[in-house]
């Protein structure tokens, strides 16, 4: 008997077994949300909370920006299909995760002002006795990378490349590769998430390629990165820049070792173009599996060689560490948490009271004019205060409670800091507290991102765990949704938003 084909997954159609405007109508095209780019090391970023909101990405998303799954979790939070298994292993995951980090973060304080070798042979145990837990976290997180797309759970296929039917070098694709890096930049971006097979490390790169890509694609008449000195180094999609002082040696060895990245870049990318030709899941999968374990030695040797570049660079003097913060106590930091979602909560229930006043009272047409359109704003603004009022009496409680939990934080953070608040920190509300946290997370990131480039002695997992730490408490603003890829090249989105 002849084996059994495996059957290539068509798009699902509308019930006339036809599309309308291009697009299917059963079931509509879900939307999916890609995690926001990792900065240069020691460059100012604009933080989500002196942005302002500038997308509809759900807020659980904060929390996995550097998870492999960020893409398929999006999906599911949107359509809020999140089954009670998945959910709990991703808070297992997520505890885990943070006790690892906590781990590391404790021994990293204590070693702090220690000589380099002994420090670096301090990690190295440590190293060995996370070794184990590390990877069976970042195993983890790959099965639940899958888990929240695959169509068993879904229902209907979550994945970015389950409805397109275009493919690189084929129909009207049919081109040189500089001339559809667009779509080839899509392909690859959603490979990051979706395609089976390959390695943390492998993923990482492959952010790499998208995010230069990206930087050629979309710049404009803006210079890139690399015109800055800012260069990739480790762990991947981490950029730093050489001080002009760097001695020739040290330059020689870091552009060997972005000669040998690239070489390892190029292998995953022609491999993904080259996946556009198979029709199989499953070989799709093997192809990658098979690549990942002959890059495995070259991550080794890639990583051997970063290892000795942190060496030199650590005898830089231009190279100055930020120190890492002290650790408040625990108890203060879960008061701190929960002012925080307390006050948090408060407000959401304040805006949504506003956009129901403002869905209820719609703007006149444009036809209307000026003066009624000055009316309009007029009345809603009246409403809006008075609405604030009602909503000040009605949580009056709750916000003398709020006034007492802050009393407590500030007392508390005197005494963790030893750094006496200003006089008056009272008259701006809780503002003090907003800055405290605010500086407190940026000089947090900062130790972390540095640590996790710079530090000699780390394993691979502890630098992407420290990574992935400093790009979170960097609360980056969260980009849009876009929608699965569908019939027509020509732009990210293949169709309007609905």
């Amino acid at each position: 008997m002849a084996p059994r084909k495996e059957r290539r997954r068509q798009p699902p159609r509308a019930p006339d077994g036809g599309f309308r405007n291009g697009i299917s109508e059963d079931p509509p095209l879900l939307r999916i949300y890609f995690p926001p780019n990792p900065p240069p090391m020691g460059v100012e970023v604009v933080t989500r909370g002196n942005r302002g909101p500038v997308s509809d990405a759900p807020e659980p998303l904060k929390f996995f920006v550097s998870a492999p799954f960020y893409a398929p979790l999006s999906t599911r939070l949107i359509r809020r299909d999140l089954d009670e298994e998945l959910r709990l292993r991703i808070n297992n995951w997520r505890r885990d995760w943070r006790r690892n980090l906590a781990e590391l973060q404790d021994a990293l304080y204590g070693l702090q002002g220690g000589e380099p070798d002994e420090r670096a042979g301090q990690l190295h145990l440590l190293a060995r006795q996370q070794a184990r837990r590390l990877i069976e976290s970042e195993k983890e997180a790959d099965e639940l990378r899958t888990a929240l797309y695959n169509i068993s759970v879904i229902g209907s296929d979550g994945d970015w490349n389950a409805r397109r039917e275009w493919r690189l070098g084929k129909g009207k694709l049919k081109k040189p590769r500089e001339e559809i890096a667009l779509f080839e930049y899509q392909v690859l971006r959603a490979a990051v998430f979706y395609l089976e097979g390959l390695s943390p490390e492998q993923r990482l790169l492959l952010r790499e390629m998208v995010m230069e890509l990206e930087d050629t694609i979309f710049r404009g008449d803006s210079e890139p990165l690399a015109a800055f000195g800012f260069r990739f180094f480790s762990p991947h999609t981490a950029r730093i820049r050489l001080p002009d002082t760097a001695p020739p040696d040290l330059q020689d060895k870091f552009a060997v070792y972005t000669a040998e990245k690239n070489q390892i870049k190029a292998q995953i990318r022609d491999l993904i173009y080259e996946l556009e030709n198979y029709v199989l899941d499953s070989s799709r999968k093997k192809a990658c599996e098979a690549l990942a374990a002959e890059q495995a030695e070259d991550f080794e040797a890639l990583a051997a060689l970063a290892e000795d570049i942190r060496h030199d660079l650590a005898r830089l003097p231009e190279f100055v560490r930020t120190p890492m913060p002290k650790p408040l106590p625990a108890e203060l930091e879960f008061l701190i948490s929960k002012f925080t979602r307390e006050k948090q909560r408060l407000q959401n229930g304040y805006i949504r009271k506003l956009r129901i006043l403002r869905r209820n009272n719609p703007p006149p047409r444009p036809e209307a004019g000026a003066e009624a359109r000055a009316a309009w704003q007029e009345r809603i603004a009246q409403a809006a205060e008075q609405l604030g009022a009602d909503y000040k009496r009605e949580v009056a409680g709750e916000l003398r409670e709020l006034s007492r939990d802050l009393d407590v934080i500030a007392a508390g953070i005197e005494r963790a800091t030893g750094e006496p608040l200003e006089e008056g920190f009272g008259s701006s509300a809780d503002s003090f507290l907003t800055e405290f946290v605010a500086k407190r997370r940026a000089a947090e990131s900062a130790f972390y991102y540095e640590t996790a480039v710079l530090e000699p002695g780390l394993s691979p997992e502890q630098r992407r765990l420290l990574y992935a730490a400093a790009i979170e408490r960097m609360e980056l603003p969260l980009p849009g949704a876009e929608l699965q890829a569908y019939r027509i090249p020509g732009t990210l989105l293949d169709s309007p938003l609905r």
